[in-house]
């Protein structure tokens, strides 16, 4: 307590708040590679109401929630954090070192 004096019995086992956690999600372009119930498709577009997107897999489109969709990164596994500009960085990167990018 500020000025010494004890506590209350109320107040002596009291915890503090849990911090709050933060996601910060990406930013989908039409055409970039997602991956949705670990399949692999293709972002076509937000649908406009916050919560879903449509993405082609195959031949079809479907309408999933945007907090589902992952991303499909060759430089990083299966659910990587980087995206195309850092795919596209790193192939320059690789190729001014004199070294030939292995896609896949």
């Amino acid at each position: 307590m500020p000025g010494g004096e004890p506590r209350n019995a109320s107040q002596r086992n009291t915890r503090r708040a849990a911090p709050i956690a933060f996601r910060i999600a990406p930013i989908w372009r039409a055409g970039d590679q997602v991956r949705w119930k670990g399949r692999a498709g293709v972002f076509r577009r937000d649908v406009g109401d916050g919560e879903h997107a449509e993405v082609v897999i195959g031949e079809r489109v479907y309408r999933v929630r945007v907090s589902e969709l992952g991303v499909v990164d060759w430089l990083y596994g299966q659910f990587g954090h980087g995206n195309e500009r850092v795919r596209q960085n790193h192939a320059h990167w690789l190729t001014a070192q004199g070294r030939t990018p292995a896609m896949g």
